[in-house]
This record gives structure tokens, sequence and C-alpha cells, in this order.
């Protein structure tokens, strides 16, 4: 069966009948509305059953009728629903990255579907990626797999359950490479990250967008063998403290969410007890923006929901009694954010009058 403007088109295959005349009657249910075939016509195992509600979701059944007689009706068909294609997305736009290009659009109007899948092809190529409305990837995918160097352009089509849009107007055209980001784009600064069950929600800040059009962001999270200890990005913990095996962390998928202008977006498809290192990046129309920096970014404790272990105090510094007129301490820390709570553990420097260091950060736990 397929689906039309208020219309449904039936086709079936006709029993093994001893009469040379069958008239056919296809009915959808719920209305009752029909239509009939005659064996005879050259459309004998097909009709369009008109006058159906746009959005309604609807099934089919089909009867026999001889001169001995109706048949019962056959088993319905699968549910189809009939209305309009979609029309495709408006204002396509395209940013270079390292064999990639990242693709933002603006939704058009849809009639009642709350699902629509968006695809975006790039020319020469063929290549695509595809997101969903119900998803987290917003309006905005990446094209992997491309050549640096070969220009590019991009049109989207929208899919819904009543159909296939057309193609929309190509992007402009763009062209992937391995350079330097453009000049003044900055990647966000990560504020927050919150811990959920197989999922991290995240925020962040901004940073300068350059000469490009904003076309919005990728926030990634990578799995990583050493819990929530290292200083290179910020890292959170899916779930309370806990350490699994390699092979469980090697198995941990990352994954990643996308928006084109929310500052927070929630990673979803994680794996509980494993730590992930979060990263971010800006995509404008001149190109991408490096990862977030690498120094990290403090996080809001997330509200308590099981208790944490309790952490073991650390020593107290004690001040030389001899050799140094004067002394100064500099605390240090690092933090570890779990679903059950945040832990921070601060060391300390002692620094003479001249500025002189004479201790070390306290060992971590």
């Amino acid at each position: 069966m397929t689906s039309g403007d208020k219309a449904i088109t039936v086709s079936w295959t006709p029993a093994a009948l001893d009469d040379a005349s069958v008239k056919y009657t296809a009915t959808a249910s719920p209305g009752g509305k029909s239509c009939t075939a005659n064996s005879n016509s050259s459309h004998g195992t097909s009709c369009t059953i008109h006058g159906l509600t746009n959005g309604t979701t609807y099934t089919v059944t089909v009867a026999a009728t001889t001169k001995t007689g109706a048949s019962t009706a056959s088993n319905p068909s699968e549910p189809v629903t009939p209305g309009t294609a979609p029309q495709p997305p408006t204002g396509v736009t395209a940013g270079p990255g390292d064999r990639a290009i990242t693709v933002s659009w603006t939704p058009a109007a849809l009639d009642g579907d709350t699902s629509v899948i968006y695809t975006a092809t790039a020319s020469p190529g063929g290549r695509t990626c595809t997101t969903n409305s119900n998803s987290n990837q917003g309006t905005l995918c990446t094209i992997n797999g491309l050549t640096n160097g070969t220009t590019y352009t991009v049109t989207m089509t929208a899919t819904t359950k009543t159909g296939t849009s057309t193609a929309s107007a190509a992007s402009g055209p763009v062209t992937p490479n391995t350079g330097p980001p453009p000049p003044g784009l900055q990647p966000p600064a990560i504020t927050n990250a919150q811990p959920r069950n197989e999922a991290i929600t995240v925020a962040w800040q901004p940073g300068r967008q350059g000469s490009g059009t904003l076309l919005g962001y990728t926030i990634t999270a990578t799995a990583t063998n050493t819990p929530c200890r290292s200083t290179t990005s910020p890292c959170i913990t899916t779930t309370a403290m806990q350490q699994l095996g390699t092979a469980q962390i090697a198995a941990a998928d990352s994954a990643s969410c996308t928006t084109t202008d929310a500052t927070t977006c929630t990673i979803t498809g994680l794996t509980n007890g494993v730590s992930y290192l979060i990263s971010a990046v800006t995509h404008t129309s001149a190109g991408d923006s490096a990862p977030t920096p690498t120094e990290p970014t403090p996080t809001e404790p997330s509200t308590p929901t099981s208790p944490a272990p309790a952490p073991s105090p650390a020593p107290k510094p004690t001040l030389p009694t001899t050799g140094t007129p004067t002394a100064a301490i500099t605390l240090t820390g690092w933090l570890m954010l779990t679903t059950g709570a945040a832990l921070a553990l601060f060391g300390y420097r002692r620094r003479t009058a001249l500025d002189q260091p004479v201790s070390n950060r306290l060992p971590r736990p």
C-alpha cells in the first residue's frame, strides 16, 4: 500500500477462483470508506480509497465477490497513514572539518508529524548523515569519510510517516581540510556536568565565534581508564564510585550530543561505572574550533542519590619551626565527580618568604 493526500492505494494478490469475473472491494478501517476493482479490468488487483483523513492511521481489508457470493475479508494490511509528503528543510548551511562536513538547517513546517528523519547528502560522492527530530542531535549532523581538498555541496530531505520530501536547495560550496581552526574561533567552556543513569548532562559557555556563521556545538564523552583523575579534560563518572575492568572500559563507546544554539545537552547511551572525559567543539560555516582547552573545568556536584564512601582524612601540613622567617600555604586540588557525591582533596604547597617551595603536594588517594 502507498499513502497519498487523503487517500490510500491498495494492491493485492487474487485467490484462485473458478469464476472469470471477480469484483474486489477494499475497505479502510476506521471509517469504512472503500474502493472496488474488477478482475476483467486493466487494474483488476488495485484501487485507491479516497476521502480519508490525513494523519489518521488506517488498516485495509479486501473481499472478493463472484456470482456465487462474497468471500470473507482478508487479514488486515499493515497500518498506513495518508498525508502529503513533507516540505524539505531550508537554510542548509555547511562548514568544513577534517574529512568531514558539519551541516545545519531549518526544519520546514509539518502537518502534525512529531517524528522526522533528516538526511543530509554530500555531492559529489553521495555520503550522508541522518538525525531524528526526537533524538539529542537536533538539527545538526556531520558527514564523515569525505576527501580533504574536494569541494562539496549538501542537500537535505525530510522523511515522515507520509513520505519523503524533495531535496532542499543546495548549500554553498565547502571544502574539508586539515588546517588550523579559523582565526578568532574558540571552543565552548564547559561549566557544568551532571552524572545520570547511563548519561551525562553537560552545560557550557560559548566561546568567540570568529568570522563564520554558528552552526552548532558537539559535546563528546570518551571513556578513560583512570577514573576521573585526569588533568587534561573535565571528567565525570556515570554512577557511584566504582572501578571496572580494562576490558569493560575499552568496550564503552564514545557518545555525543549536538545542539544548534542551546548551551546544554544530555549525552546518552553511556556505560554506568565508567569515567568519561568531556570535550566540546564549536562548528561554524568557516570551520570547526579545536576541542575544549586542556585545563580542567570545575563542575557542580549532583544531588546525592546514595552515600559515597567517606574519604580518608588527609594529614595536616606542619610548618617548620626553624629555617624560614615566614611561610605561606597555597592550596592545590583536584575534583572527582560521581552520582553519589563530589570529593575534593586538597594538597598544599609551602613557600618561604623568598617564594621557594619547601614541600610537595599531598598524595592523592
